[in-house]
């Protein structure tokens, strides 16, 4: 008597990526989108007054924290929690590369890792903000122009860096597959390829331009990707061929 093979182990078993991720990171993805938003355009409602540039004078800056504790906090809070949300869906994005490409762990790898390095420098640029409005942080202006730059480097160049890898990797792996239209893979191309060089921001202030068209074309992705991921979610006991 042949002993029964499990469909785990048939050679032309496909693989699927753990239910959670499978059915809560495209769902993750709209959440880190509405997070962000809350915190970007809530805080200019809290406050009044439109975050300051790290190019802007450092006595605008200082005046900004000054006036802006609750709007700091809540652009703080909201990117925390935008951050946490990205974690998920670089997870999710990570293990639908991993299990529905031939291409094998590592892409796949590549795609959650920088999708949580994103998530942690989002994290660290909103958290800093915490420590800019204190009492004894603004006591001292040299130190608020610090923090204020900290948070741009991680949260304007790191996040947005790391971020283009994230959709850029996603996207060149779910091209190849067919996992997503081509459409939404040439635009994780340019959102890559903005986000990437936006760390000429560095060295040019012009430069600065490209931190939001790779911020922006970037949430743009997530969310068309999140939509075609839902839309084409297996249902619940069916075979995948």
């Amino acid at each position: 008597m042949s002993t029964p093979i499990s469909p785990a182990a048939r050679p032309d078993a496909v693989a699927t990526p753990s239910k959670p991720m499978r059915d809560h990171g495209p769902l993750m993805g709209f959440l880190y989108v509405v997070l962000f938003f809350v915190g970007l355009i809530g805080s200019s409602v809290v406050g009044g007054a439109v975050y300051p540039s790290p190019f802007d004078d450092a006595s605008k800056i200082q005046q900004y924290f000054a006036d802006n504790h609750d709007a700091v906090i809540l652009m703080g809070i909201a990117q925390t929690a935008a951050a946490l949300a990205l974690v998920v869906f670089a997870a999710g994005i990570g293990a639908l590369v991993r299990d529905r490409t031939n291409l094998g762990s590592g892409p796949g790898g590549v795609v959650q890792a920088a999708g949580t390095l994103s998530a942690a420098f989002l994290m660290l640029s909103g958290l800093s903000g915490w420590i800019t409005v204190r009492d004894e942080a603004l006591a001292q202006p040299a130190l608020v122009r610090a923090l204020h730059d900290f948070a741009f480097m991680t949260g304007g160049v790191a996040q947005v860096t790391t971020f283009g890898l994230f959709v850029g990797t996603a996207s060149a792996a779910a091209l190849k597959a067919g996992l997503l239209p081509r459409w939404i893979c040439w635009l994780g191309g340019v959102c890559a390829a903005a986000s990437l060089a936006s760390v000429l921001a560095l060295a040019s202030e012009p430069a600065a331009f490209l931190l939001p068209v790779g911020r922006f074309s970037g949430i743009i992705w997530v969310v068309a990707a999140g939509v075609v991921l839902t839309l084409r979610r297996p249902v619940s006991g069916r075979t995948q061929r």
